[in-house]
């Protein structure tokens, strides 16, 4: 009777555990639908907002362009133009370009289409997108004419922007952080055409020396950064487990005096053991057991552990960095002291392969450094290269042959005419006083000889440069030869 009363129990109370178990299912499933049902309604309800707002705003636009002096055409070739964006044919890009186009002299209306589009193409996914033109706008597509200057490159975003949420932010990084001051390019750079001043290869090889240090002093920055951090870490576990194993001895006094006894007792087993007698089983240690507790629930601030020291550990486990680091969110006891260890080894196989590396960078930049100062090397060799060659060479010679020509004949016109100049005022001399005739004619004659050999000698002294450049060309030609 007895058994038969208690399994009649437990059939009963099994039979009451399935129908809890059914009904339970049975409200989470109609929570589930009742959950499903809400947010149907919710997406029905946006969805004709949404609709109505994009009607509201095709019928405004619609408006504007059937006014406009193209008439209904202009309305058509916008909807020929939705239809072809609808259909993935136009590009986002080309759908803002056009609807500047189109609606350039309405900027309001403008802004809300831009904003309609959204930053892919697609459509606004929330209320607040919809009532901030803002949301689904791309920076660069902002008018910031009216926003606050500080410098010339930097513009204050507007009050209606919304603000970009960021986590972990401590006190001090908040109040240093940058918020509401954007970068916009100014001068030549916005067009994308500005040049830089080409460097030679010298100026390459200092670059990239500076590259690698600057590389290296931030990867060994970073991961000594990350060792502070997980030595902080650590003394945070092992002052948990010396407060747990505070609390262990507070709730067993007397452990220590049956540690004692035990350990006596464990010498008299061993002996009796020898003897072929059991040993009695060892007592349990309450303290490791709370230390060892301790150790397993003990989880790190979320705030210590930032993004660049979660690229420090990635950096040094490589394709293995997810293990590790899922190793350290679910048993970080285990893992720190692990992956401490690992980043105090590289951090020194680092700093030693940097100072290794210092004496070849300083190398290369004492090398480099004097020649990378030529900074018209790439210009001089075209240079040289176009005046060195036979074209040009003959050219030249030509041209100061035809100079030389050129300036005889001049000289030659001028010394013509001073001797017709002569020779009429001594005519006039002469025939004004007949008796001074015969030495103003001797005059006359000594003054146009002495012309003659200037003439002579500067027609010398030409034909000689002429010469002497011609075989001085001739000799440069035979090197090439």
């Amino acid at each position: 009777a007895p058994a038969l009363a208690a399994q009649a129990k437990a059939s009963a109370e099994a039979a009451s555990a399935e129908g809890e178990r059914v009904l339970t299912e049975a409200q989470n499933k109609a929570r589930l639908a009742s959950v499903r049902a809400q947010r149907s309604r919710a997406s029905r309800s946006h969805a004709h907002l949404n609709f109505k707002k994009e009607h509201n705003l095709l019928l405004r636009i619609k408006d504007v362009l059937v006014m406009s002096n193209r008439g209904p055409g202009l309305w058509h070739d916008f909807v020929k133009c939705i239809n072809l964006f609808s259909k993935q044919i136009f590009t986002r890009q080309d759908m803002l370009q056009l609807s500047n186009d189109f609606l350039g002299g309405e900027p309001d209306m403008l802004n809300e289409f831009r904003a309609l589009l959204g930053p892919t193409g697609r459509q606004p996914q929330s209320l607040e997108e919809n009532a901030n033109p803002f949301a689904s706008l791309p920076l660069a597509e902002i008018n910031f004419s009216n926003c606050a200057v500080a410098t010339p490159s930097y513009r204050a975003l507007p009050e209606n922007y919304p603000k970009q949420i960021s986590s972990a932010r401590s006190p001090l990084e908040k109040s240093v952080l940058n918020d509401a001051w954007v970068s916009l390019p100014v001068g030549s750079e916005e067009n994308y055409s500005f040049k830089h001043m080409r460097k030679n290869q010298y100026e390459e090889a200092l670059f990239k020396c500076e590259d690698d240090l600057f590389e290296v002093d931030m990867i060994i920055g970073a991961t000594k950064c990350t060792i502070t951090t997980l030595e902080q870490l650590l003394l945070t576990l092992r002052e948990a487990e010396k407060q747990a194993a505070a609390a262990a001895e507070k709730l067993y006094p007397d452990y220590k005096k049956s540690a004692a006894a035990a350990a006596s007792a464990a010498t008299a087993t061993a002996k009796l053991g020898a003897k072929g007698g059991k040993a009695p089983a060892a007592p349990v240690n309450p303290i490791a057991k709370a230390v060892l507790a301790a150790r397993r629930s003990w989880r790190p601030d979320g705030g210590m552990l930032r993004s660049f020291h979660i690229a420090s550990i990635s950096r040094v486990y490589g394709e293995h960095a997810t293990e590790v680091l899922n190793i350290l969110k679910t048993q970080p006891s285990a893992a720190l002291p692990v992956i401490l260890g690992r980043l105090r080894q590289k951090n020194l196989e680092w700093q030693h392969a940097q100072n290794e590396a210092k004496v070849q960078w300083k190398e290369v930049m004492e090398k480099n450094y004097a020649k990378s100062l030529d900074h018209r090397s790439f210009y001089f060799r075209q240079t040289e290269k176009k005046v060195l060659s036979l074209r040009q060479i003959v050219n030249e010679v030509k041209e100061r042959k035809d100079a030389i020509d050129v300036a005889l004949t001049t000289l030659k016109d001028e010394q013509q005419k001073k001797l017709e100049r002569r020779e009429s005022v001594g005519n006039l001399e002469s025939l004004a006083s007949p008796v001074k005739a015969a030495p103003a004619a001797d005059s006359a004659a000594g003054a146009a000889d002495a012309m003659d050999v200037e003439a002579a000698s500067a027609e010398e002294a030409a034909s000689e440069e002429v010469y002497y450049g011609t075989q001085n060309a001739l000799a440069f030609f035979s090197l090439f030869a």
